[in-house]
């Protein structure tokens, strides 16, 4: 269930289990998996080719075209109405959309991993349904674009609706009847400790269409869609001129990837850690309320910014709390459970009967109090190592397995690499409990002086 890399005679590092199945080292020599890497950029640089193959094809199309039309006589370019707001506002606007997007990509992943009790591809449907929602609504927004009179007025609308969509979905998560349709599977789901995988058991079409379809799109397709629909009505406001619209497309370009590039930095390193996600969404549904109160400015009172401003606030407030949503996700209603976030994961302690589970980002890893694989996972390359004297494991999780890796005397530490920040707080949190009788072992960990845990990527270490 785990393999000793023996450092020297004195130093042996174990590579701590994170999941019921145990760990093992593999090489590249022996790995099957070590293929998927090399045809994976295989097809990304075969794409990249084809990309690049059809842009010559048009271009010489084009250079063609443009050497037939020489001769003739240069038409005057037909110019735009010219625009009604100005572009600086509409690069600050566009900046702050971005700032948006990024920041509720991140919240809507962290939320998904958690509840699909992630695999490798759940990031890549996501992404790969985020886009195509966007591209969805750019094509409705083209078609659509030429009849808009007061292109501001949809921009800020769409702003203000995929927030406040946004918020609702989250405000429904947390609080519809977790035994009434639809979140009665995912309720059950939540419930098991083990996690959906697409194995040689069988493909489950209907558990990954529950999961990696319908709880993304849910929670976060008519978003998406609005994002995509924004771009072709800012293009529509701000194009006047032919001999202008490559710059005005790339200084906009730049100003909302600034934005996404802020909110990226103060979603993953500060927000989370300190708000949370329902939190950080919070103050993404104030943002929110500049967009309608921008949309008051400009059209006054009596439109659909005067609701959408006080809607954002109403919905700010109505946002469940952290340990509620994290509740939820993980299928547990119970008083005495923990449950902790910051930027690095969510992590949570729940009662399962006469035993507690441990989970990380969703999945179930171990559970207290000390039994089992785990001590045998510890004990065993401490046993058979020949002077053990300086120990490094990778992965805390609920501390049995370094628990039992320190049971030589000659043992003078134990390092512990734990990715989760949360984990060792819950940790020292369950344990502070007085009414806990059969937790004395970990009790007797946390205080032993030869154990350091270390917050970080233990192979960094």
């Amino acid at each position: 269930a785990g393999t000793p890399i023996v450092r020297s005679d004195s130093v042996a590092v174990f590579v701590a289990s994170t999941g019921t199945s145990g760990a093992t080292l593999t090489t590249p020599e022996n790995s099957a998996a070590n293929v998927a890497p090399a045809v994976t950029f295989s097809w990304a640089a075969a794409a990249n080719a084809a990309a690049g193959l059809l842009a010559l094809f048009h271009y010489a199309r084009f250079r063609r075209a443009s050497e037939e039309a020489a001769t003739d006589e240069p038409a005057t370019p037909q110019l735009a109405q010219g625009p009604t707001h100005s572009f600086a506002l509409w690069m600050g606007l566009y900046a702050l959309s971005g700032f948006c997007a990024i920041s509720l990509e991140i919240l809507w992943f962290r939320m998904l991993d958690v509840a699909v009790k992630a695999n490798a591809f759940t990031f890549g449907t996501m992404l790969a349904l985020y886009l195509m929602g966007s591209a969805v609504g750019c094509l409705a927004g083209a078609r659509f674009v030429a009849r808009l009179r007061h292109p501001l007025r949809t921009f800020l609308l769409c702003q203000c609706a995929l927030l406040a969509y946004s918020g609702v979905a989250v405000v429904l998560l947390a609080a519809w009847p977790a035994d009434r349709f639809p979140l009665e599977w995912y309720w059950r789901y939540w419930q098991t400790p083990g996690d959906f995988a697409l194995g040689a058991a069988g493909l489950d079409l209907a558990s990954f269409a529950r999961l990696y379809l319908g709880l993304p799109l849910a929670l976060y397709g008519p978003p998406t869609i609005l994002m995509g629909f924004a771009f072709p009505v800012l293009q529509r406001a701000v194009q006047d001129d032919p001999r202008t619209s490559g710059r005005k497309v790339g200084v906009l370009q730049a100003a909302n990837i600034l934005g996404c590039v802020l909110g990226s930095l103060a979603v993953g390193l500060l927000a989370l850690s300190w708000f949370g996600t329902t939190g950080t969404l919070r103050l993404l549904m104030l943002v929110g309320v500049f967009f309608a109160a921008v949309g008051v400015r400009h059209f006054g009172l009596r439109t659909p910014f005067a609701a959408a401003l006080l809607g954002l606030l109403v919905l700010a407030g109505l946002l469940p709390s952290q340990r509620a949503l994290w509740l939820r996700i993980h299928g547990s209603a119970d008083e005495s459970a923990l449950v902790e976030e910051d930027a690095t994961s969510v992590s949570a302690i729940l009662p399962r009967g006469p035993a507690w589970g441990v989970f990380v980002g969703g999945k179930s890893h171990s559970w207290l109090p000390f039994s089992g694989v785990h001590n045998g996972l510890g004990a065993a390359p401490a046993v058979v190592h020949p002077a053990p004297v300086d120990i490094a494991i990778i992965g805390l999780g609920s501390a049995n397995t370094a628990w039992a890796a320190g049971s030589r005397e000659e043992t003078r530490s134990i390092t512990v690499f734990e990715i989760s920040g949360p984990q060792p707080r819950l940790l020292h949190r369950l344990a502070e409990r007085e009414d806990l009788k059969d937790l004395k072992d970990l009790r007797r960990f946390l205080a032993d002086p030869r154990v350091r845990i270390v917050v970080a990527d233990g192979r960094n270490a």
